[in-house]
């Protein structure tokens, strides 16, 4: 019956016509044919030119950064780079004016344990904050308090007044002030992005952190080269002071967390009934309490080469702050790549598992090579392989405790997540620096390496099961 048809009209009927982006069109079909492009030049002339689809390489950076076509997550994520820039230009500067003032592993660890030890009592209480409270609100004046600080170490470094005590003071006042600030900073992620991008989300999130954590210390470097020890480090405290101004401008343009969660419900649950369900959540899902112990193992050993890193630079390589920059850039480079790598994934929550352990593995192998290293380019690539490890542990672990708990226990179980990561690591810093006094560094490191190490090969016959995301 369609004899009588025109040809173009039974063609209109059985072809279905796409519109590609860029004015491209033509019907579906099989991979590696051309698509036609319908333009001025070609009609009526029988001429067309072909254009292959989108290369691999376009597709995979759309993958990898899908989730900043969020305009409120990208002004954050934009704001967190600049931040985490200042945050590691201060941690190298005061790292470094720690071994200065004392000439002491001790005093480095213990630096770092009164930075970082604040979280291990106020964790859980910001958790419940970050779940009943405004999430927006709590991190702006997180970052005020932060900028106040900042700017008390700077003036007191610059001056040339600056004691051991004034460093730690304000190193437990930094520590008192994070306790609050990264539960809801990470909670606040979710609120930014849609369930099905929030992995990929945290894993830019950790880019950001270790791009930053690349370029900070190279910063810290040129200012203190440039403008001498004391000046040169008060600047970077200084400099760390303004990035937070960038995080306030950015939260007021955030539309998102402008509510708490759990508003909803009427009125805020109080803290002795949420708490110990948060806890109850940990403890019934194997595969969350799995991750909970990894973090621990690492916290505990592994991430203590960050304490050690200025005596390795030092004592064990002899280099100066450059060198100690170096290394740092290092690590900082293979956490970037991690991160990248598990942005572009993104999926699969029991390769997820599986990766934790591997990567857990890795990170205890590297350590120990890096102990028994003297060559300072055989370091640095190791400290690539141990900052790339770290991060694929670390935020994979992130990444799966958030696809896997209900908004409303959040900030608690994430808490719980930074007691054991930020709470816990300074601990280990305290004996690991105290161990490095009276045995060496390099003895030190390769004893916490092989404990890991022992640790993480246990979870190889501990399979991680597939997890259901949860809402």
């Amino acid at each position: 019956m369609y004899a009588s048809l025109p040809i173009r009209l039974l063609l209109r009927k059985s072809t279905k016509i796409v519109q590609y982006p860029g004015g491209l069109t033509g019907k579906p079909h099989r991979a590696g044919q051309g698509i036609i492009r319908k333009d001025e030049n070609s009609e009526g002339t029988g001429a067309s030119n072909t254009k292959t689809r989108p290369s691999k390489s376009r597709l995979v950076l759309a993958t990898t950064f899908r989730s900043l076509r969020n305009p409120d997550y990208r002004i954050y994520a934009t704001s967190q780079l600049i931040s985490n820039c200042g945050s590691w230009i201060q941690m190298t500067a005061i790292s470094w004016l720690v071994f200065e003032l004392s000439d002491s592993a001790f005093m480095l660890g213990l630096v770092n344990f009164l930075r970082q030890s604040p979280v291990l009592f106020l964790g859980l209480a910001a958790g419940w904050l970050a779940d009943n409270f405004q999430r927006k609100k709590i991190l702006w004046w997180t970052k005020v308090a932060m900028t106040i600080q900042a700017l008390a170490l700077g003036v007191l470094t610059v001056t040339g007044v600056v004691e051991l005590w004034h460093v730690c003071v304000l190193a437990t006042l930094l520590g008192i002030v994070n306790a609050f600030d990264m539960p809801a900073k990470q909670a606040f992620t979710f609120n930014l992005v849609k369930r099905r991008d929030l992995v990929n989300a945290v894993s830019l999130n950790t880019s950001s952190f270790h791009a930053s954590r690349s370029l900070g210390p190279v910063i810290a470097i040129f200012v203190v080269h440039f403008l001498g020890s004391r000046v040169g480090e008060g600047t970077c405290f200084l400099l760390n002071a303004l990035s937070y101004l960038f995080v306030m401008w950015a939260l007021f343009k955030i539309k998102a967390g402008a509510e708490p969660p759990n508003k909803s419900g009427g009125s805020k649950k109080k803290p002795l009934h949420s708490i110990p369900a948060a806890m109850k959540f940990i403890v019934a899902n194997k595969n969350v309490l799995r991750i909970f112990a990894l973090g621990t193992v690492s916290s505990l050993l592994c991430m203590q080469y960050l304490v050690l890193m200025p005596v390795f630079a030092k004592t064990v390589l002899s280099r100066q702050i450059d060198g100690f920059g170096m290394l740092m850039s290092g690590a900082a480079l293979g956490s970037f790549v991690a991160a990248l790598l598990l942005a572009n994934r993104g999926k699969g929550q029991d390769r997820l598992g599986r990766g934790i352990v591997y990567a857990s593995i890795g990170f205890a192998l590297a350590l120990i090579a890096f102990s028994l290293s003297r060559h300072f380019l055989l370091s640095c690539l190791l400290t690539a392989i141990i900052g790339f490890c770290s991060t694929m542990q670390l935020s994979a672990s992130n990444a799966v405790i958030q696809l896997s708990v209900e908004d409303q226990y959040r900030g608690q179980v994430l808490s719980v997540w930074m007691i054991v990561i930020s709470g816990l690591g300074p601990v280990g810093g305290l004996v690991v620096g105290y161990l490095a006094s009276q045995i060496g560094a390099p003895v030190t490191m390769a004893a916490c390496g092989g404990l890991a190490l022992v640790l993480a090969l246990t979870f190889l016959v501990v399979p991680f099961s597939t997890m259901s995301p949860r809402r």
